[in-house]
């Protein structure tokens, strides 16, 4: 297996071993009777993390730049305008995917759209 997970296959059970670890954290949350807005970002992060799953069983999806959308839409959510400088992470996050030949920027957009999609039901509970 490389760093990149460039087989399908390999991904998974990777995703899927990413899934046992935000579960442990969200019982640990739960048990702990976290704020209501953080136990929602971590559903939202699940929604993501099967949401990546789902497409990596047919293409290769860029879960870094869901991820970097992601943080950024939530971020805004939370302090406005403060957080648009935040702005130039997920473009310095896509363009090094591309950069490195881990993802093609079809797969830095499409992973981009998962991130802001998650991000804006974050972003809904978050009002």
């Amino acid at each position: 297996m490389d760093h990149h997970i460039s087989d399908r296959r390999q991904r998974s059970p990777v995703l899927a071993a990413t899934l046992a670890s935000i579960g442990a954290g969200l019982a640990l949350l739960l048990l702990l009777d976290a704020p209501p807005l953080v136990i929602g970002a971590v559903l939202c992060t699940v929604a993501g993390v099967l949401s990546v799953l789902v497409v990596n069983l047919w293409w290769k999806l860029s879960a870094h730049s869901a991820v970097a959308v992601f943080v950024v839409v939530g971020a805004l959510a939370l302090f406005g305008a403060w957080a648009a400088p935040l702005a130039v992470i997920p473009v310095a996050v896509g363009w090094s995917r591309v950069r490195l030949w881990a993802h093609t920027p079809g797969q830095v957009v499409a992973g981009a759209a998962v991130g802001a999609a998650i991000g804006s039901a974050f972003a809904l509970l978050a009002v």
